[in-house]
């Protein structure tokens, strides 16, 4: 019996999810209900700038307008930004870790690769701890975005945003997009994700105890379970999950 010729070694497919498909354009813009320009100190007026590098890190912005800017790798940490007005605005490689973020409206923003959350390593700077005889430095606490949940995002466009851990009960989604975010252990109980897309997201270990979904196209989610989707509030026009 003639012998098989050798072919290399069998090819191995991966079973994986097909990419996402691109979003449409971003397009910045202002609200037409702001205040007139000059009724705003100049200092906390910043409606459609471009901005970039700007650092606000720990600045009493409390009123502030952002609305429409442009902001690329912008740092509002440990910022008091209540009330603050981002609304139609764009914020790259940006961080609110540890901003004050009661009553900011955000709603038509758009977060690329930016970070409401991180780690808070001035709040351990030179410490150290003895374990098992080790002197080893202290780890840094997380350092989350205060009063998420009183805040508003109404149709605004997350890209890549880790909402880990962080507790957003309450707060209102309603009509935004996600796409390759993670709510992984994050508190969503009674949070508003009606007519929302999820495109990528991680739900591993979500409460989603009395969130609103409905209408929300659940298609692309990860890690969102029927366990999960019972304790939520859903109606016929949200998509479940691709099993």
């Amino acid at each position: 019996m003639p012998g098989v010729p050798w072919r290399g070694p069998p090819t191995v497919i991966e079973q994986t999810r097909p990419p996402l498909p691109p979003l449409p354009p971003f397009t910045r813009h202002l609200p037409a209900d702001l205040p007139p320009a000059g009724s705003v100190p100049a200092e906390l007026d910043h409606r459609g700038q471009l901005l970039t590098q700007s650092r606000y890190g720990g600045e009493k912005l409390s009123g502030a307008i952002f609305a429409g800017a442009h902001m690329l790798q912008v740092t509002f940490e440990k910022a008091d930004l209540r009330n603050a007005d981002f609304r139609g605005a764009e914020l790259l490689q940006s961080t609110l870790a540890g901003a004050d973020l009661d009553g900011a409206k955000f709603d038509g923003a758009r977060f690329s690769q930016s970070y409401l959350t991180s780690i808070d390593t001035a709040a351990v700077d030179g410490k150290t701890r003895v374990r098992n005889g080790i002197v080893e430095p202290v780890p840094p606490p997380p350092l989350p975005a205060r009063n998420v949940n009183r805040a508003s995002f109404r149709a605004a466009r997350f890209e890549g945003t880790d909402f880990e851990g962080m507790d957003l009960a309450g707060a209102d989604f309603s009509g935004a997009e996600f796409q390759s975010g993670s709510f992984r252990n994050t508190d969503l109980r009674g949070a508003n994700l009606r007519d929302t897309r999820q495109r990528g997201s991680n739900f591993l270990g979500a409460k989603l105890n009395g969130a609103d979904l409905c209408g929300a196209d659940l298609t692309g989610a990860r890690n969102l379970t029927d366990e999960q989707l019972a304790t939520a509030k859903t109606d016929e026009n949200t998509r479940r999950p691709r099993r």
